[in-house]
């Protein structure tokens, strides 16, 4: 056999394995993802959480940094989410409110080449109070996807109110200031929505979430899982089949923020860095 076809041969088990590691660490640049669009295992773009530089990075499959994609035009205020539509515009969610009286919500479009194109500031038709009592702080936002022309976003209530009902809002994706309209409820027990994502024939929509607290009062803990959606009439996905699949975590707890579909039965999932474990992306097979 000629030695550069053995080579191949001997290599090529170690290219599929990296090509089918469930796992992989991401750098210090991305300690706190809180977006991710999956286009192929050499193009997978994230974007930070509020607080860090205005930037798109992109990165291979084993995590590893390919370009930064510095977008000085715009403001971090709390990232919280990113999507796309069917033209490859970008769009990122700036409408992270933990404390629920931000006024100035809004999602920044871009063009498949990081320009901007222009904005899309908007308000809830059901808050009236900034903040709200703290059993009515349900108008965080961290999860949104593109689909058929409208934005859909998805609510986040305060963890320790015990109040886990998500609200689906939409908008329309043609800049200018809006209303959000709401559509409806669901409640997920014990979990908070933080990214959510559809699959490109439609038929899916993957919602992240997650539940932190303190066991004993001083353990923490953390539980996480993927909701999936699907067998629902036109695009009321509370209304379809839900399943639920459980994200492992280690002995430290973890935080999962960010979630996009790579095919209609993989998804990628991608969690915050903590005090003890590194910033991560893992790949999650699903029915």
């Amino acid at each position: 056999m000629p030695v550069k076809l053995l080579l191949l041969f001997s290599l090529s088990p170690l290219f599929l394995f990296a090509q089918n590691k469930k796992k992989f660490k991401l750098p210090d640049a991305l300690n706190e993802v809180s977006g991710v669009i999956y286009h192929s295992p050499e193009n997978i773009l994230y974007a930070n959480d509020g607080g860090h530089p205005a930037e798109i990075y992109q990165t291979d499959a084993e995590g590893n940094i390919l370009t930064v994609n510095d977008l000085p035009f715009i403001r971090n205020k709390d990232w919280e989410d990113l999507t796309r539509d069917e033209n490859g515009n970008i769009y990122i969610g700036d409408f992270g409110n933990n404390a629920n009286s931000r006024r100035d919500l809004k999602i920044y479009i871009l063009d498949a080449d990081f320009k901007l194109l222009d904005s899309i500031p908007f308000s809830f038709p059901d808050q009236t109070d900034f903040p709200p009592t703290y059993a009515e702080k349900n108008f965080d936002t961290e999860a949104f996807f593109w689909q058929n022309n409208r934005l859909h976003l998805f609510s986040k209530s305060a963890l320790g109110n015990g109040n886990f009902t998500t609200r689906r809002y939409t908008l329309s994706d043609k800049p200018g200031t809006q209303t959000a309209r709401l559509h409806s409820d669901y409640f997920f027990k014990k979990r908070v929505i933080t990214s959510a994502a559809v699959s490109a024939d439609g038929k899916k929509v993957a919602l992240l979430s997650y539940h932190f607290k303190f066991f004993l009062g001083f353990f923490p803990v953390s539980k996480t899982s993927v909701f999936v959606l699907s067998d629902f009439p036109a695009d009321d996905y509370f209304k379809g089949k839900i399943e639920k699949y459980k994200i492992k975590n280690c002995l430290f707890p973890s935080q999962y923020e960010s979630v996009d579909f790579v095919n209609e039965n993989k998804l990628i999932v991608v969690s915050e860095r903590t005090a003890f474990i590194r910033a991560r992306g893992r790949f999650l097979k699903i029915r």
